[in-house]
């Protein structure tokens, strides 16, 4: 009949609205990454699935290693899931933040975790993550692949306090000495 609407017809678009805000909170990116040159870092993330009433948001910020091995922000790059991918600097240590918020509707609560590892790439080397969030559990695995795919090798995780712990300076070179 002309007038009459679906039970909850009135509310679909206003809790649909609702429900984009909620998955997208926290998303908006303070300083977009960009790097010019070829994409030597691919990331695979999965996290949690998403519901009309919690979801959860995954981003890395790229932060350049300064002298007295603090971070210095870059950007940031959101994570869609299936594969992004970016240029990282040769040779140049960089700090990468990754960063999980999870929202919830019913709890109205926002909880953020993060994750951070330092990486120097090797020129000619590609790098690999896998980027899991779960139930408030993570792993972030990067795996070093040598040109021609000749070698692999998981790469431990760097804290950037152990940069200047190693070398009471700016000069650490973690990863140089392999082969």
């Amino acid at each position: 009949m002309p007038g009459l609407e679906p039970l909850g017809g009135r509310f679909r678009a206003p809790l649909a609205a609702f429900t984009v805000a909620l998955i997208c909170a926290g998303c908006a990116l303070s300083i977009p990454y960009s790097s010019v040159g070829p994409n030597n870092l691919h990331i695979r993330t999965t996290t949690g699935a998403r519901t009309p009433v919690a979801a959860t948001n995954a981003w890395l910020e790229v932060q350049r290693v300064m002298p007295g091995c603090r971070g210095e922000a870059e950007g940031e790059i959101f994570l869609r899931g299936q594969a992004d991918s970016i240029h990282l600097p040769a040779g140049r240590l960089s700090n990468l933040v990754f960063k999980f918020r999870t929202s919830s509707l019913f709890g109205q609560t926002a909880r953020t975790t993060s994750y951070a590892t330092l990486i120097r790439p090797r020129e000619g080397y590609t790098y690999e993550a896998a980027v899991t969030y779960n139930d408030g559990l993570f792993s972030i695995d990067i795996v070093e692949i040598a040109p021609q795919r000749a070698s692999s090798r998981r790469l431990p995780r760097q804290d950037i306090a152990a940069c200047a712990t190693q070398t009471g300076g700016f000069m650490w070179t973690w990863g140089s000495e392999l082969s």
